[in-house]
């Protein structure tokens, strides 16, 4: 999973996406990622769901979130959180 450093430096927050039965995670820690398959290690902040039966690439995730086709379960707040800390900052 990409991230944005800058976006992501001093940030705490913990999503997982899920579509069917499949999920993956990313967990912030003071600015530190880990990502990985499955569910996250522990309880997340965010639950994101999108439609289908695999996890879709990141661009999908990101058109889905940004066209509000994604359920949510917790603070929305944190979905603009979790779109600025994955989108990379745009190339120079």
């Amino acid at each position: 999973m990409t991230s944005n450093r800058d976006a992501a430096s001093e940030l705490t927050a913990s999503w997982e996406i899920r579509a069917g039965r499949a999920s993956l995670h990313a967990v912030v820690t003071d600015g530190h990622l880990t990502s990985g398959t499955g569910p996250a290690p522990s309880e997340p902040d965010l639950v994101i769901t999108v439609l289908g039966d695999a996890v879709p690439p990141y661009r999908e995730i990101m058109r889905a979130i940004k066209s509000g086709e994604v359920e949510l379960s917790g603070p929305p707040s944190l979905l603009d959180t979790f779109a600025l800390a994955f989108t990379p900052p745009a190339v120079q």
